[in-house]
């Protein structure tokens, strides 16, 4: 229903009819010498524009939520690369920290938690378990070799897409 164009159109028109100077001076014409029910329409007119007002807020918050999960996502794809790019998802990689997957993940889906702050937990934690054991030869998910330094090394597109899509 919010991506459907006729629906954005109708909406944009009622904002544009709510908000014009001829019924801004009917309104205030009809709360000057009501007559009949002329304050039940005032006070409809009166709703309907602060409800679009309410809308249009709560759409903002939406689509800026969005924009934030989106973000987040990535960052999580991001994580993902890496231990396969590392090797870190061979049977003989060990982690020394319990709350990688627990709450330090709870922490980055909730942006509490940068991405490259919780790498290098990740990575940090990381060891082998065999001794002199330094990656494997390939296999078990392993990419190219990472460029070096400790940061996430996934290639991002220059162009930041901010727009919404539907599963409906």
């Amino acid at each position: 229903m919010g991506t459907d164009p006729g629906f954005a159109a109708a909406l944009d028109e009622l904002a544009e009819m709510l908000e014009s100077d001829d019924l801004w001076n009917l309104l205030a014409q009809a709360r000057a010498n009501p007559l009949g029910n002329d304050a039940g329409i005032v006070q409809q007119l009166d709703d309907l524009r602060q409800r679009l007002k309410d809308e249009n807020d709560e759409t903002a918050d939406y689509r800026a939520q969005l924009v934030a999960l989106a973000s987040r996502r990535r960052d999580l794809e991001d994580i993902q690369f890496e231990l396969k790019v590392r090797g870190f998802d061979n049977p003989h990689s060990h982690f020394a920290e319990a709350d990688l997957v627990g709450e330090l993940l709870n922490a980055l889906v909730r942006g509490e938690m940068s991405a490259t702050a919780y790498w290098e937990r990740w990575r940090k934690a990381q060891s082998w378990a065999v001794a002199g054991y330094g990656g494997p030869a390939g296999g078990w998910g392993r990419l190219a070799t990472p460029a070096s330094g400790s940061g996430l090394t996934r290639p991002r597109s220059v162009e930041v897409k901010t727009g919404m899509t539907s599963a409906a």
